[in-house]
């Protein structure tokens, strides 16, 4: 052994590192994640590597992933990545691969040839395909990702623990009534979106912008005839408002809009456009329109800002041209510029400054098509202005440019620090993995879980994950003053739709074999479906039974006749994996398709079906009657031991950002061992009758982050920037 790796063989042990160096690992993605874990690869021994990466080097990543330079821009992520980190261990073997995972030829027959597969991944989308590629490929996945100070890393192994589907992924958006942005703003982002709003009505399509209406603000119209229904206010308040004085607001409030709209139109045209003191003028009239008029005005109403937490305060032009306030242009004096909180002065002048370029020569040509962009300096500079100009009439803090761009760019900026991190644990679970895979002990006891031993690990496990968790990134120290913090991993869940269901194989010709036959010859034929339903990704191709439409029955039929290759949402062609589901007989199932060609002597029916063949129930109503009596019957033994539930709640920053990480974790179970022949496949009403009746040992783990739900999302190929969705 090299003095290269002497440090490794002695922490590891002269077996697991030999398991090591012969591991073949693949990493999906080689951004900013991804060029930590090959950096640790290649440095830990590792010495089979390939990468896949559809993604280019981009300026914007040159902060973070520390693989590429300058002169690496427009280049390939995988190619660039393969070819220095070489320069970090020239003894391993690395090959890259520029493309989309989701292409054909990194289907399941790709994925086989690997020990351990890590994704590096920013898209749910792709987290998902690479997680069924490894369910139907029977490959461990270690899988993480960040956002921002936090991040996540998981492991998922078919059948042992749950997969990336097994919790279901929310949205991360977030949307805004209207009356809170135009009335009722309390938080940066409600201006920034303003701001936005603003500049589609003076520079892009006017109609699309949620200020362009002159309809008066629903709080304000709600609020007015709540005062004048409520018969108790009315008894007790003199002044609730009469029909005529509601009118009255609602009229005044259309003509403080109508003031707004018509400063926005009295854009100077022609050779006007080409008077700097023209167009300063106007930028000032627009200034005052929005800024001290409306403002002014609508305080004068009744219930003008009713629903605010704080009512605001009108602000001139001449005003803010005045205000250096030199606190807030002092603020964090000593960073980047873009990072500074600018003072009023500043924020008037660049507000100023920017219609007028937007209005000059090189962008006029644009008016009424321009749409915002936090990669375009001008655009970003003319929100951000906007924007803190408004928050300092209603009293909310102010942003820089920097946070700006992050909030206004649905973005959360990459931080390479927690990148690190996370790869780092995927590096620490992928030894773990192999020492399980290839049974050889794990000799250092600081790389076990607390309960084990290095017997525990030996031969004799038949568990991979007997030594790994999940680990949460923290931005402040929580629990026992730790920013780790490891959980247990959850079991599959038996209604996931990636892998709580039997997986069947088929080979057949793609491009002859047509849809009508995979119906008819191999679902009901060899595999005795009763009534399928047929869905490829979000798309239902077929479906039986009753309640279907004329045209959903016509469509299913036109189906029919099309070979695999051609059907829709992309065909069905080698790699692709198909979702079965035969209601009448609670049944549901995955079809791996492969590509083979036949001989018709050979083989006439021109296709073989494997894999894990679904057990069909010949009666789902008389199994469901038999299996709710032997509920019955259980359900009077002792109950099992109930959960207990571990909160970590790690509180980030003040700005509101938390990440909630809850461990449910049953400490006691009494599973009832299956009778022999009883069924696998369960109907609903008795699979929900059961969840807490046996109690089968479980860590349960929900995150909600500060989009309100979805995991943190890899840095990684696609955007530049790990996304959260605000508007």
């Amino acid at each position: 052994m090299t003095a290269r790796y002497a440090h490794l063989e002695r922490s590891l042990g002269a077996d697991l590192f030999a398991q090591v160096r012969s591991c073949k690992v693949l990493v999906v993605g080689s951004g900013g994640i991804g060029v930590e874990i090959l950096k640790n690869l290649v440095m830990s021994g590792f010495g089979d590597i390939e990468i896949v990466d559809l993604d280019t080097i981009d300026v914007s990543n040159l902060n973070r992933q520390f693989l590429f330079r300058s002169k690496h821009v427009g280049m390939s992520k995988s190619e660039v990545a393969r070819e220095v980190a070489l320069q970090f261990n020239p003894d391993a073997k690395i090959v890259a691969h520029h493309g989309n995972v989701k292409e054909e030829r990194f289907g399941v027959q790709f994925i086989s040839k690997f020990d351990i597969v890590l994704n590096a991944l920013d898209n749910v989308g792709a987290r998902q395909h690479v997680n069924r590629l490894c369910l139907a490929a029977k490959k461990p996945l270690i899988d993480a990702g960040t956002q921002g100070y936090l991040g996540q890393t998981n492991i998922h192994v078919g059948r042992e623990t749950a997969c990336f589907d097994c919790e279901p992924k929310t949205e991360n958006k977030r949307t805004f009534a209207i009356c809170t942005i135009r009335s009722t703003p309390d938080k940066p982002v409600h201006c920034i979106v303003w701001a936005k709003e603003l500049f589609k009505l003076m520079f892009g399509n006017a109609e699309e912008s949620m200020l362009s209406g002159t309809e008066p603000d629903e709080d304000i119209a709600d609020a007015n005839k709540e005062e004048s229904a409520d018969p108790d206010a009315n008894a007790t308040n003199a002044d609730a408002p009469s029909s005529a004085e509601i009118k009255e607001d609602q009229n005044k409030e259309k003509e403080i809009r109508s003031q707004i709209v018509e400063a926005v139109a009295s854009r100077p045209s022609g050779d006007e456009l080409d008077k700097d003191e023209t167009v300063r003028a106007y930028a000032r009239r627009v200034f005052d329109a929005v800024f001290d008029h409306e403002i002014r005005f609508k305080l004068q109403l009744r219930n003008g800002y009713k629903g605010a937490n704080k009512r605001p305060t009108p602000l001139t032009f001449e005003e803010a041209s005045s205000k250096a306030d030199e606190d807030a242009s002092g603020q964090q004096a000593g960073g980047l510029k873009d990072q500074r909180i600018m003072s009023l002065k500043e924020c008037t002048d660049m507000f100023v400054d920017s219609v007028v370029t937007l209005l000059g020569p090189e962008r006029r040509g644009s008016l009424g098509d321009m749409v915002f962009d936090k990669d375009d300096a001008l655009t970003l500079r003319f929100v951000t202005a906007a924007s803190n100009l408004r928050c300092h009439c209603f009293n909310i803090e102010r942003k820089s440019l920097w946070d700006t761009k992050g909030i206004a760019g649905n973005i959360i900026h990459a931080i390479a620090t927690t990148n690190a991190i996370v790869a780092g644990l995927q590096t620490l679970e992928a030894i773990k993995i192999l020492a399980a895979l290839k049974r050889v002990p794990v000799a250092n006891a600081t790389w076990r879980a607390p309960s084990a031993s290095a017997e525990d690990t030996d031969a004799a496990s038949p568990a991979l994950t007997a030594n790994s968790t999940a680990v949460w990134v923290a931005r402040e120290p929580v629990g026992r003053g730790y920013l780790l913090q490891a959980t247990g991993l959850p079991p599959p869940n038996p209604k996931c739709f990636s892998c709580g269901n039997a997986l069947v194989t088929l080979s057949v010709d793609t491009s002859k074999f047509t849809f009508g036959d995979l119906i008819d010859r191999v679902l009901k034929g060899r595999l005795g479906v009763n009534l399928p339903s047929i869905m490829l990704d979000a798309s239902e191709l077929y479906a039986e039974g009753d309640g279907l439409d004329e045209d959903e029955v016509e469509f299913f039929e036109a189906n029919k006749p099309k070979a695999l290759a051609d059907c829709p949402a992309g065909g069905i062609k080698e790699g692709t994996i198909v979702d079965v589901e035969d209601f009448s007989q609670d049944m549901k199932f995955k079809v791996l398709v492969h590509q083979k060609v036949y001989d018709a002597e050979e083989n006439p029916d021109l296709f073989e079906v494997g894999g894990e063949e679904p057990v069909a129930k010949p009666d789902a109503k008389e199994d469901s009657e038999e299996k709710a009596s032997a509920d019955k019957a259980e359900s009077s033994s002792d109950a099992p031991v109930r959960t207990q539930e571990v909160e970590a709640i790690m509180s980030t920053g003040k700005d509101g950002e938390e990440l909630v990480a809850v461990a449910s974790t049953v400490v006691s179970s009494s599973k009832r061992p299956r009778e022999d022949g009883e069924k696998d496949h369960e109907s609903e009403g008795s699979k929900r009758s059961k969840t807490d009746d046996e109690g089968a040992a479980a860590v349960v783990v929900s995150e909600i982050d500060l989009a309100g739900g979805a995991k943190a999302s890899g840095d990684d190929d696609g955007d530049d920037d790990d996304v959260i969705c605000i508007d």
